[in-house]
């Protein structure tokens, strides 16, 4: 074929909020769209593999489990992995696992419960992981909930899978935890269930036991509180007591103090979000806790408030964070009430001062595309539709344009088959539009090719509603255009650049670079793009772009005649004008410019650098240097306040050919799935604080 369409342009990038927001109103469905399609049954991810603060993810993952570390492993003692308040026997788990906290090797089972058990509490000491009470589920997944509270207390030697016997606690008790202060094990909050949640008994006191002297059994502290599914730590020779639920079932922010030496309770300050599942530990003299919001928090005794420390990668509650020795480590959880699954993911959280890093995680990807496709997050979702099956760059037949939608969990690592994308197309644009997703334009040849049989550009526009699974068509554009920028700025879009392709026309009139800016509503679904009476500077496509503040920023991409722009501009969208900004080291073609934390981090894409042919290759004779386009690792940050360019520090770990970038909850997100195996590749990447030095702007 004739065409030669490089790459794709960055459009607008995604918004970093996780929690899925409601869809917008829908045009009426025309070309396929508009049904609503069940997804298919969630499918886990196989052959995982992570690099980084993403440690090997639990195969089962679990909730209201025991947790503890012996300063070399993490270990997880049962759990429930089944739906939320409709338990069973089949969903708890009977295991004890243990991963090392380096990373460095997978899970392990070194023990187990002999019954499956949640809502218990776990320490280690001496090298022993004890696991004490915890609640039974004594019927089927299809028969009345029957749970008992246990009174169990056993210790395991991890390295031969012996258990030895404690004295078991004065009555059954779940829904605690507990934490250790020298050889002595104190446990705090929970109740006693006997076969329902309405037949309990809530906890009035602080159980303690000694390890090293069990004979003398358990004693009670009475306790100013009566709370379950409570965060519990040590720190010193106190016992920190965060959040929780009531009798009253008011979730509970209240945090008490118990000084072992004194026998005294005291209060700290309240915990700053809700605490219904928090999960709490120490570390170097301080308590770190997380909840269902996902921001971990720091308190140390004497301190007034608890400090925000950084977000977790993924929210979650009713988790388990373990102390370790290059800081903590998230296990478990779930991100609500109401989810599509339990969080696989092993996070490692860094405490020192941020900087950049990056995590891998590459998984088996069942969908078919290689590239193109479009892209969106909501939440913890990551969602893709259409695409080109092939691995070559003009790979154009019919057959090689895909229409399959996808989304993966990425807390969860599950999949499901969604409902397709209404046309086989590849390159299209993609934004959040409120709750739903926007696609504009692309390349292909549906509803209908060029006049000469070959693929062109398009201009149809869909928009799908991510809690419905369903496309429906909106008002699109009047002519065809791919490898452009779309742009969401209020109550307005915007399409910026890009390239009109039609084989039909002869030669270079195939190829007509649109300089008009377009503009429609965001909110009107019948609202055409029209002419903004705003032109571009110059022709530009397949460039990256991305919306800070009130401007619309343009970098690199490529022009008539295949050659990379060199001038960056920024668009005010409210004067509507054009004005020019420093560039990044080298014109990128085909990157993707994302918007964080108020920078612009441009990454992937290709550099026109040169290169040694050999003789046989060189039309210029042995030993020449031409130039040639190769992919760009390096992440470059644009501040906007002082037009400066900075190295990130950090490169992309993969091959950027066809990866795309989006922004996910103050981080980058890089997904790949251009390889000859179906894998899938995702990056995530600490944005930190960009290093000092290499500064690049370019000439104005």
């Amino acid at each position: 074929m004739s065409v030669l369409v490089s790459g794709c342009a960055g459009g607008a990038q995604l918004s970093d909020a996780r929690e899925p927001t409601p869809a917008p109103p829908a045009l009426e469905a025309t070309s396929g769209a508009g049904a609503v399609v069940e997804p298919s049954a969630v499918s886990p991810a196989t052959h995982v593999r992570t690099t980084g603060d993403l440690l090997p993810p639990m195969e089962r993952a679990v909730t209201s489990f025991g947790a503890a570390t012996d300063g070399k492993f993490a270990y997880v003692l049962g759990g429930y992995s089944g739906t939320p308040h409709a338990y069973s026997r089949e969903g708890q788990s009977r295991a004890v696992l243990r991963l090392p906290l380096s990373g460095e090797g997978g899970w392990e089972e070194v023990g187990d419960l002999g019954v499956g058990l949640q809502g218990l509490s776990a320490v280690s000491h001496r090298g022993e992981v004890c696991h004490f009470g915890g609640n039974r589920v004594d019927n089927a997944a299809s028969e009345p909930t029957v749970m008992y509270s246990v009174a169990t207390a056993r210790c395991l030697d991890p390295g031969t899978g012996v258990w030895r016997d404690l004295p078991d606690l004065p009555k059954g008790r779940s829904s605690h935890e507990g934490a250790l202060v020298g050889s002595q094990v104190f446990l705090a909050g929970g109740w006693r269930v006997e076969k329902t949640s309405e037949q309990v008994e809530w906890a009035r006191d602080l159980l303690v036991l000694d390890l090293e002297a069990p004979g003398a059994g358990w004693r009670g502290v009475p306790a100013p509180f009566q709370r379950r599914a409570v965060g519990v730590a040590a720190v010193g020779t106190q016992v920190v007591v965060v959040g929780g639920i009531t009798p009253e079932r008011e979730v509970s922010q209240r945090v008490d103090v118990f000084d072992t030496e004194t026998q005294r309770w005291s209060r700290g300050p309240d915990y700053p979000a809700e605490a219904f599942g928090v999960a709490v530990t120490s570390h170097e003299g301080a308590i770190y806790a997380s909840a269902r919001d996902g921001v971990l928090r720091r308190w140390a005794p004497g301190d007034g408030a608890w400090t925000d420390v950084k977000p977790l990668l993924f929210g979650r509650f009713f988790h388990q964070l373990v102390s370790g020795p290059e800081g903590l480590i998230a296990l478990g959880g779930i991100e609500g009430m109401h989810t599509e699954g339990r969080t696989r993911q092993v996070e490692r959280l860094h405490l020192g001062a941020p900087e950049p890093r990056v995590s891998t995680l590459e998984l088996d990807f069942p969908g078919a595309a290689k590239n193109r496709s479009g892209w969106f997050v909501d939440g913890e979702r990551l969602y893709l539709f259409g695409g080109n099956n092939g691995l070559e760059q003009h790979d154009f037949e019919p057959e090689r344009f895909v229409s399959e939608g996808w989304r993966l969990h990425l807390a969860a690592l599950h999949w499901q088959r969604i409902a397709d994308f209404p046309l086989r197309r590849q390159t299209m644009q993609t934004a959040r539009v409120g709750g739903a997703g926007l696609v504009v334009g692309g390349f292909g040849h549906e509803p209908a090719p060029s006049a000469n049989g070959e693929a062109q550009s398009h201009g149809e526009a869909f928009l799908y509603d991510f809690g419905a699974n369903r496309w429906t068509e909106r008002a699109g554009l009047s002519r065809g255009r791919t490898q452009f920028g779309l742009a969401v700025h209020g109550d307005r879009l915007w399409i910026f650049g890009g390239l009109n392709y039609d084989a039909s026309r002869e030669g270079a009139e195939a190829f007509d670079h649109v300089t008009d800016v377009l503009v429609a509503s965001a909110q009107d679904v019948q609202s055409p793009f029209v002419p903004s009476g705003v032109e571009l500077p110059g022709p530009r496509r397949a460039f990256a772009g991305a919306v800070l503040g009130d401007k619309y920023y343009l970098v690199g991409g490529m022009r008539g005649g295949f050659e990379l722009v060199e001038d960056c501009h920024a668009f005010d969208f409210r004067t509507r004008t054009f004005a020019t900004i420093a560039c990044p080291s080298e014109p990128r073609l085909s990157g993707d410019l994302v918007a964080v934390g108020g920078k612009l981090y441009l990454v992937g894409g290709s550099v026109q650098r040169p290169v040694q042919r050999p003789a046989q290759e060189s039309a210029q004779g042995p030993g020449q240097r031409q130039s040639g386009l190769l992919e760009s690792r390096q992440i470059q940050v644009y501040d906007p306040e002082n037009d400066r360019w900075t190295d990130l520090g950090v490169e992309v770990p993969f091959e950027t050919r066809h990866m795309r970038a989006l922004a996910y909850d103050g981080r980058l997100l890089l997904v790949s799935t251009h390889q000859k195996e179906a894998r899938m590749r995702i990056g995530l990447v600490e944005v930190g604080t960009p290093r000092e030095g290499a500064t690049a702007p370019a000439a104005r």
